[in-house]
């Protein structure tokens, strides 16, 4: 059927195109681009039909329409000038892209396509005997776009060292060509070929997809074909006709340029799979020259068209911007509603008759909801006054019968919620533990919902799925993550010294009353409502240690005549609401120490005695761990209120900054990367930009550095860092220990190991063969089981000289950033609001060196007489503190 519609003159349109053209538009854009393909008309010649403003344009005096605004209008003459090559060019294009804004589309590339490619893929057996070592691959012109894409497949068999011919090239019989399915066809000619024969390709898809045949064919299973079953149908049907290792598949680098390669496989590979890929590219351009031809000259075409009428729709843009600067849209104002007026009933009430019984028995909602309906409809009053919308109406209903609308199941009839699950599980519900399949079927209607909106969103952004659903519980990813950080824990808090078990005793534990109410509503007895009960105990158990502790305080707090929890204090507002939010927590656990007798019975309250005396136990265990490890409570207790605290800094945590902040390590990788660094690069471009001074000094702060948090403490571990590490180059040590490694490489295991580390070294693009892995990690293991107390040796003093030298460019590295840029440095301080009252003389004027020096004196004397200090208070066997041991250049 043709559109009878003005200015309508084309057969078809592309809405991809204009899909395409909306990316990177506003919404406003968007909106009226819509509109505009959808032929609506904004001009004042069509307007004036359904409104009385006149037909004239609004920039001129002339009668208004698309196209004088485009080409005629006076007013505009400026976006013509600016936008003069689209106006030129659309004066010879169809009226469509004017009128509508359409992206025309003849489909004569496709028209191409059919006539040209109408072939198939045929079955056809090699013969028995013939063997080869082929390289295929395949190459796709104008791949941009499906329509006029033409792809080609090649085979090459080798016959000598770096030496090859041509087995066959062919273009894609078939309309659909990309370059999947070209690398997929030059695997089929290969099987046309030849009946026992080792593939190598450099499409990693294809050789999976074949791996995945083998091994159903190996294991007797039936073959399915998900994708392109045209091509994959035959290949495996050639599969399933071989024995057991008569097909093989390697899997190869694609585009490696081998005349810069070593001798070895990988060059080898590089060289034939080069080969493969001339000849296929020479399948499309060579032997088929003049169709390739025909469909790049129409691709370009239509990029040219596109970009035509892209420009087009920011002209259009353009125009009706102009519009709305020149009549901008008139708001109202927002009227506040005045409530005294619901309640300024006037007159007397109305009540309207009810629909008969027989009528609500024919109600297509149900009896139930009819009976429900005229029962609240009885109880109305109609009043003179402002009239009362349909909403208020509903929600009225809704609170005063508890019912809402009915759920529509099937396209068959109408269900309340509380009559049918399914109705039920499209809406909010407290008690979905009531019913187990109710439960399960919300959590897996959950699941899959995130699942199918997640996979959206990773088709759309390009995203992996794992990353999206990596905070979803029921995720793996979710799990790991939180694993790690309990190890983390683990490692930077030590082994746990206490494990808290508590076994509570669900026959008599203290029900709040939300849970007691579910229990009465759903008949359920004890240990018969497992979620809500479950979840209670946990939520008890979590917070009766803070109950106790605020009872306590309330005791105490009471014996001084202060505020209580219950009575908050109202002399500060944001304390107030502090203590307010924490009485909501744990009202409940207070009033059950309260022991109210109404909502306890005398199980439930002797079990909650039996709770706080445990706490109570608890209390005391911790006492006595305290007393057993004082010296390091000790220490701490003077770390939070010793000189160093009292200061601007404020207090800080017991052991300063955390090791795994501090720069050294922070920087320092587990593993080089594929450029060989041995460090975190991040987002920087090398080590040079990395260990700059500007960006050592922008990665600092008070909570990785203790130059911006106690400069005292700082240089004392930078000078015992660069102590020790000096001492190690000046007494020549190091060069010793490195001098010996090189001998060991060159012994014949030494030679084996480099050759195996450098198969195994893969990156993140790398592969080799199962055999050449096999030998590769056959050398490794052989190196390292055997017994060599000299290597042992060597390698523990490289490890020794390495990390003293490490140690030493590090710390100066990140000294020289701080004196360097003292102007930085002293931002840094000025932002953090927490610099020391010794060098603020110096940030008033960081370029004096002289105050700088006075300042860091200082600091350091101070961090001497906190020292003595704290060893007149302990023994000599005390907690050492944070570098106490800098002669012996450690940091405990």
């Amino acid at each position: 059927m043709q559109m009878q519609r003005k200015g309508f003159d084309v057969k078809q349109f592309s809405v991809k195109d204009f899909v395409a053209s909306q990316r990177g538009r506003g919404p406003q854009q968007q909106g009226l681009l819509t509109a505009y393909v959808s032929g609506k008309n904004v001009t004042n010649d069509a307007l004036s039909h359904y409104a009385r403003d006149d037909a004239l344009c609004p920039f001129c005096s002339c009668v208004d329409g698309k196209d004088h605004r485009v080409f005629h209008c006076q007013g505009l003459v400026d976006l013509r000038r600016k936008h003069h090559e689209v106006v030129k060019w659309l004066k010879k294009q169809p009226k469509a892209i004017l009128h509508f804004g359409l992206f025309p589309d003849d489909n004569e590339a496709i028209c191409l396509r059919l006539q040209t490619f109408n072939g198939s893929f045929g079955k056809v057996l090699p013969l028995f005997d013939s063997y080869a070592r082929v390289y295929t691959d395949g190459s796709c012109f104008c791949s941009t776009s499906w329509e006029h894409a033409v792809a080609g497949a090649a085979v090459i068999k080798v016959v000598g060292n770096y030496a090859w011919e041509l087995v066959d090239r062919q273009v894609l019989p078939t309309p659909d060509h990309s370059p999947f399915r070209a690398e997929s066809y030059a695997v089929l000619l290969a099987l046309q070929h030849f009946w026992n024969v080792h593939i190598c390709s450099d499409c990693s898809a294809v050789v999976d997809e074949i791996v995945c045949i083998l091994e159903a064919c190996q294991r007797g299973d039936s073959i399915v074909v998900r994708a392109h079953s045209d091509i994959w149908e035959p290949i495996a049907w050639h599969l399933s006709q071989r024995d057991i290792g008569c097909v093989s598949v390697t899997k190869v680098k694609a585009h490696v340029s081998w005349q810069q390669m070593k001798e070895g496989d990988e060059r080898v590979h590089a060289f034939f799979n080069d080969a493969a890929d001339k000849e296929a590219k020479k399948s499309v351009a060579a032997d088929n020259f003049d169709v390739w031809q025909k469909f790049e000259n129409m691709l370009l075409g239509r990029k040219k068209q596109y970009e035509m009428v892209r420009k087009f729709h920011n002209l259009v843009c353009d125009i009706h911007e102009r519009s709305f600067q020149l009549k901008p849209r008139i708001r109202p104002e927002d009227v506040t509603p005045n409530f005294a007026d619901l309640w300024n009933l006037q007159g007397s009430g109305k009540v309207f008759a009810c629909p008969e019984a027989c009528e609500l028995e024919q109600c297509p909602y149900g009896s139930t909801f009819a009976k429900r309906v005229k029962g609240w409809w009885s109880q109305l009053q109609w009043f003179e006054g402002p009239p009362t919308s349909a909403l208020e109406m509903y929600m009225d209903f809704c609170f005063e019968t508890m019912t809402q609308v009915p759920v529509r199941i099937n396209k068959v009839g109408w269900v309340l919620r509380e009559h049918s699950v399914e109705a039920d599980v499209f809406s909010p519900v407290i008690g979905y533990s009531a019913d187990y399949e109710l439960l399960h079927f919300v959590f897996d209607l959950s699941m899959w919902t995130t699942i199918g909106t997640k996979k959206n969103l990773a088709a759309r952004t390009g995203v992996a799925l794992r990353h999206l659903l990596k905070g979803s519980p029921w995720t793996p990813q979710y799990w790991r993550v939180r694993h790690h950080a309990v190890l983390d824990m683990q490692r930077q808090c030590g082994n746990a010294t206490l494990f808290r078990t508590r076994a509570p005793y669900e026959r008599s534990f203290p029900y709040h009353e939300w849970v007691m109410h579910e229990q009465r509503v759903l008949g359920r007895e004890r240990q018969h409502l497992a979620g809500p009960e479950i979840l209670h105990m946990a939520w008890v158990l979590f917070s009766l240690p803070a109950a106790v502790r605020q009872k306590r305080r309330d005791l105490e707090a009471a014996a001084l005549d202060l505020p209580t929890s219950k009575q908050p204090c109202l002399e500060c507002p944001g304390h107030n609401r502090k203590r307010q939010a924490k009485v909501c927590n744990i009202n409940f656990l207070i009033e059950l120490i309260d022991a109210l007798p109404e909502k306890i019975e005398m199980p439930a309250r002797q079990s909650l005695m039996a709770l706080t005396a445990f706490e109570t136990a608890i209390s005391a265990r911790r006492q006595t761990l305290r007393h057993e490890r004082s010296r390091y409570s000790d220490y701490k207790k003077k770390t939070d209120k010793g000189p160093e605290a009292s200061k601007g800094a404020g207090a800080r945590k017991p052991f300063g900054i955390p090791k795994y902040q501090h720069f050294p390590k922070a920087s320092l990788a587990p593993y080089p990367d594929e450029e060989g660094n041995a460090l975190w690069l991040g987002d920087n471009e090398s080590l040079q930009e990395l260990l700059s001074p500007s960006n050592i000094l922008a990665s600092r702060s008070p909570k990785n550095s203790e130059m911006l948090a106690r400069p005292g403490m700082a240089i004392s571990l930078s000078a015992a860092a660069i102590h020790v590490g000096a001492k190690e180059l000046l007494e020549g040590k190091g060069a010793k220990a490195l001098e010996k490694m090189p001998r060991f490489f060159e012994t014949s295991s030494g030679k084996e190991l480099l050759s195996a580390v450098k198969t195994l070294n893969l990156g993140k693009s790398g592969s080799a063969s199962r055999s050449t892995l096999k030998k590769a990690v056959k050398k490794y293991i052989d190196f390292m089981q055997a017994d060599n107390a000299d290597l042992q040796k060597a390698l523990v003093r490289v490890v020794n000289t390495a990390s003293r030298t490490y140690l030493l460019a590090m710390h100066l590295l990140e000294q020289r950033a701080f004196f360097l840029k003292t102007g930085g440095w002293a931002k840094k301080w000025k932002r953090s609001g927490k610099e020391p009252s010794e060098i603020k003389a110096w940030l008033k004027d960081p370029s004096r060196t002289d105050k700088l020096t006075t300042a860091l004196v200082d600091m350091v004397l101070q961090k001497i007489n906190t020292s003595r200090k704290k060893a007149k208070d302990t023994d000599t066997d005390d907690f050492d503190s944070p570098g106490s041991n800098l002669d012996h250049g450690s940091y405990h």
